[in-house]
């Protein structure tokens, strides 16, 4: 095979593993969310997931500083409706600008992770 021949299919076979790579990425799952866009001290903060039926959900509540932040969200499994909602309560002062709502997901085709952020607002500051 000469090189001018060789060169497209190594260039289609660089792409086609690229391909798979970044796709794996993604996560072994579709998983969707939903989250207010921002929240003051005492709101509540609902996070609805989409995910499969039976997808295994784990929270973590932290500061823009990796601070995690207290109470906890319990751990819970996805009903097969698809969809669970959780719900965190903001503190008030709470000194941080950005909460992150860490989100680990798994279920019997892998794990899937996020990063979902809710913007604090002080008092007085419109959302």
């Amino acid at each position: 095979m000469s090189s001018s021949v060789r060169r497209p299919v190594l260039a289609v076979g660089l792409a086609a593993c690229l391909t798979l790579v970044l796709a794996g990425c993604g996560g072994a799952f579709d998983l969707q969310h939903q989250q207010p866009r921002c929240v003051h001290g005492g709101d509540r903060a609902p996070v609805t997931i989409t995910a499969p039926a039976n997808t295994k959900l784990h929270f973590q509540v932290q500061d823009d500083f990796g601070g995690e932040l207290s109470p906890g969200i319990p751990d819970v499994t996805v009903p097969a409706s698809g969809s669970a909602t959780v719900t965190w309560t903001v503190p008030g002062g709470l000194s941080t600008s950005t909460l992150h709502i860490l989100l680990t997901a798994s279920n019997d085709t892998g794990k899937v992770s996020r990063d979902i952020h809710v913007q604090v607002k002080q008092s007085g500051d419109p959302c």
